[in-house]
């Protein structure tokens, strides 16, 4: 009889630990919406923080005069769909055109995504821009890479 309880009490801990694991797990991902995916599920409170994933529309950066802003607004896009954001706070160092960024934030009432965070994504393949235009020099991967 006391091996039986001995059992039934490792087996309730189990499954409650078990179920403790799942329950933390299955909201800590670091998943992130892509404009389009945002645009077509568009039912979310304007005061839900989400996370919405695309490049930086070149040409689409703009902040305001004098120098040294910390606002910044930029077109966030995907293949299909873009999306204004505006970012107050430090502007990270690899933010340009063309970056792959995951912009934090709330939905306002203009349809403008403000962010709270912005994450810029590192490139898969990392080479110093020296080697690279020595590499690649005169060639048209350059003029492609540098336009």
């Amino acid at each position: 009889m006391q091996k039986r309880i001995k059992y039934l009490i490792v087996l309730v801990l189990v499954l409650l630990s078990g179920g403790f694991l799942v329950l933390k797990l299955s909201g800590s991902g670091d998943l992130y919406m892509t404009p389009a995916e945002f645009k077509a599920e568009r039912n979310s409170s304007s005061n839900e923080v989400l996370k919405i994933g695309g490049l930086v529309m070149n040409s689409s950066v703009s902040a305001p005069e004098g120098g040294g802003a910390t606002e910044i607004k930029f077109e966030l896009k995907d293949a299909k769909e873009s999306l204004s954001v505006i970012y107050q706070g430090i502007i990270p160092n690899t933010f340009r055109d063309g970056a792959i960024v995951i912009a934090e934030g709330t939905l306002n009432d203009k349809e403008i995504f403000r962010a709270s965070r912005i994450l810029v994504k590192c490139p898969e393949n990392y080479l110093p821009e020296r080697a690279l235009s020595s590499a690649l020099k005169g060639t048209k991967l350059e003029k492609w890479l540098y336009r």
